[in-house]
Formats: structure tokens, sequence, C-alpha cells
């Protein structure tokens, strides 16, 4: 590799250990990918020396000495000043916050207020911006157009990519789960794949296994859903183990239950969020050769049922999803789907080359000094959202340490909060 290559920083804002959420995973797979063509330095809140594989890290120090940064839009939060280092920034904008942020807080405006600055930060001074689907490019182009800014040759559409590495040959087992992966995030509708088992459940010789149902170690992961679910299963298909909520399995242990699966689950309602979202759960489902029960209206999804690797189910069909179940008993079904799932993997970069990133990455160009300038305002607009959104739950932590339940009511009368 050319010496006078620079670096590429890669900021990954999620820790990356044992329990790896989706951010972290893809910005490992990513080192991989520029790693042939780049020096790659990594940084992350908090890491594992054995998940980054000998990755150079960083220390935070002459952040001028990179080729370019590319990072989620919350990296401005760790990094105030990003947009004064005078080094191209790439945003990784796949993951539509303010869209997220709708189902995670319903009914409140400032979050999704706050979300939308820290696009607006990302809009006014990335040199590129990383998108994982053609919906998502086409609703940040109107974005960028409403701030007066010029669209052209600012995207790159790069989604997360499988495992570089072929599935372990020896890890193949009896095929007994359906797997759901990924976590039980507010915007997903897990409920149609209980109701719709439910239905089928003394028909398959299956069990239904959600896993990261709950806090996992290093990774907080909440949900509204866990309680739901295990009120709507029959109490005898929970002591059976015929449906099982497990907690988020570290990240090597994953391949046992993918080896172990007949088919992968990702299920969302009609929604706003699944037309701009990006499945990264069924990446590992491909990787691992499964058939895939999924949701239509979604980018991924849509894709491998095109293929011919994934049952469309429509949202929130219960007696469609046990019907898909019921068509994978079939073996020969089963296997069609499942070849048809590694060929996807193993032609991943026909249908999504990572040259276009390449080749953008060698030719950018120091920003302009206007965004930098731009950038400070739209910085200082987060920063008085975040200070509106972290003041009440300040004095809410205050409260509750001083006198407990008594004294929190005080304060959420005095900010008029019911």
């Amino acid at each position: 590799m050319d010496g006078k290559i620079k670096p590429i920083l890669l900021l990954c804002t999620e820790q990356v250990e044992k329990h790896l959420g989706g951010l972290a995973i893809r910005y490992l797979r990513l080192a991989d990918t520029l790693s042939a063509h780049f020096p790659v330095t990594f940084w992350a809140p908090a890491f594992s020396t054995g998940l980054l594989k000998k990755r150079v890290t960083w220390n935070g120090e002459n952040p001028q000495q990179f080729q370019a940064v590319i990072a989620p839009p919350n990296a401005c939060l760790f990094f105030p000043n990003i947009h004064l280092w005078n080094v191209p920034l790439v945003w990784d904008v796949m993951h539509p916050l303010p869209v997220e942020n709708l189902y995670v807080f319903p009914n409140d405006a400032l979050q999704w207020d706050y979300s939308s600055a820290l696009m607006e930060f990302c809009f006014l001074t990335g040199s590129l911006l990383l998108v994982a689907t053609p919906k998502q490019k086409e609703w940040y182009s109107l974005h960028i157009r409403a701030l007066g800014k010029d669209v052209a040759e600012r995207f790159i559409m790069y989604p997360p990519s499988p495992p570089a590495e072929p599935f372990p040959a020896g890890a193949n087992g009896e095929r007994k789960y359906l797997l759901w992966m990924g976590g039980l995030w507010d915007w997903l509708d897990p409920l149609t794949a209980v109701r719709g088992f439910v239905k089928i459940a003394s028909e398959v010789p299956y069990q239904l296994v959600f896993l990261g149902t709950k806090k996992g170690g290093d990774l907080a992961f909440t949900s509204r859903w866990l309680e739901v679910l295990q009120r709507e299963t029959p109490e005898k298909l929970l002591a059976s183990g015929k449906i099982q909520f497990c907690d988020w399995i570290a990240y090597e242990e994953r391949v046992r239950y993918l080896a172990h699966s007949v088919a992968g689950i990702s299920l969302h309602p009609e929604s706003m969020e699944a037309a701009f979202a990006f499945r990264g759960r069924i990446l590992d489902y491909l990787w691992a050769g499964l058939p895939i029960l999924a949701t239509k209206g979604e980018f991924l999804g849509d894709f491998c049922a095109s293929e011919g690797a994934a049952h469309l189910i429509p949202p929130s069909d219960e007696s469609a999803f046990a019907d898909a179940v019921l068509s994978i008993c079939s073996e020969s079904a089963r296997q069609k789907m499942a070849e048809t799932a590694r060929n996807l993997v193993k032609n991943w970069e026909k249908y999504f080359p990572s040259s276009c990133l390449i080749n953008a990455l060698h030719s950018l160009e120091l920003p302009e000094p206007n965004c930098t300038t731009e950038g400070q305002k739209a910085k200082e607009k987060v920063q008085r959202l975040r200070r509106r959104i972290s003041a009440p739950l300040y004095r809410f932590r205050v409260a509750w340490k001083r006198e407990g339940w008594k004294s929190l009511k005080k304060v959420a009368r005095r900010m008029r909060i019911k």
C-alpha cells in the first residue's frame, strides 16, 4: 500500500464491546472494506481490542492527518468542533433519526427538532453523505434543497454489507428456530410474529426465538414490546420453550443461533420509518443462508424477495405470517431460498459496489470556508436543543436523589409536566 495515502478516520459512536449494536457492526465491516484501499484509524467511546483486529485507534489528536472522517450524525456531540477540523467530513446518515424518534418519542416535538437539527448540521458540513437506500437519498435531497444547497454529487449509496468471511462450515446443526435478531425497537412489529405463530404452534416443529429483548451486558436497550409480547404469549408456549425471549447475546454467539435456524424474521407495521429503513439484521440471515420472512415495504426485504430469498408479508397480517412459516416446512422450498440467499452474499459487491465510495474518498477536497460558518450556526442550534432536552432529565435525577418520589412530583409540577 502506498505510504503517501492518508488514513481514513472512522468515528463509531457506539461502544465496540462483546454485545454489539447495529452501528458498531456497520463500522467494523466498513473498516474491513476500506482497509484494502486506505490505512484505517478507528475510534469508539469504548472498545474491545479483540474485536478491532489490531486496528490503529485514535487518541483524539491531530485530526488534520486524515484523508476524511466518516461518522454518524451524533459524532458532533462527542466532538463539538468537528466541523472546524479542516478535513472532509463524510456523514453516515443511513439511520433516519427524525423518523425513528417519531416512534421512540411519539409526543415529543422537541426530540423531532433536535434530531432534525443534527441532520441539518450534517447537510451543511458534509463533503459526502452516505445513504443506504434510494428513498433516503430522495428525502434528504429535499431537505438540502430547502437549505439552498446543491445536491449534485453529494450522495454515495453504500448500505451495510454482510460479513466478509464465509459462514462457519461446521456450524450447521438441527434446524429448529424461527429467529428474530437485532432487538425489539419501538418501530418494529414482533406482535404479528407472536400472534401468527400461536395459530400454528402445534403444527410445526419449530420454536420462535427472539434475541435482544432485554438489556444485554454493555449494550443498553429498552423497549415497550417485551411486556406486551409476554402477555400475548400463552403460558404453555412459554413454559415449553416454544416461544423464547432471550437477552442480547454476545456478537460471536449469534452463529450458534443462526446455524440452528430455519428462517430469519424481520417485521414492521406500515409506517414512514419502514419506507426509509434498511434492516441490517437481514444481512446475517443471508450470510447464514436462511429464508427470510419480512414485511413488504422496506428496502432490503423487498430486494431479497425480488431475488427469491424472502417471503413478503403484508403489514400486521398474522395469518399471512403463519402461512409463510408453513410454506418453509417444505425442505425443497427452503433449500432453494437458502441457496439464493447465499448467492446474494457472494454477489453483494455486484449489487452494491464499494468502488463508488472508494473512488469518492480518493478525490475528496477540503470543505469550503462558508461550510464552517454555517456549520457553527447549525451546531449551536443542536446544542441549544440538547440543553432543553437534558435540563429536565438532570432536574429529575437530582430531585430523585434528594427526596425520592415526593420531590420528583414537585419538580414535575413546577415544569408543568403531568
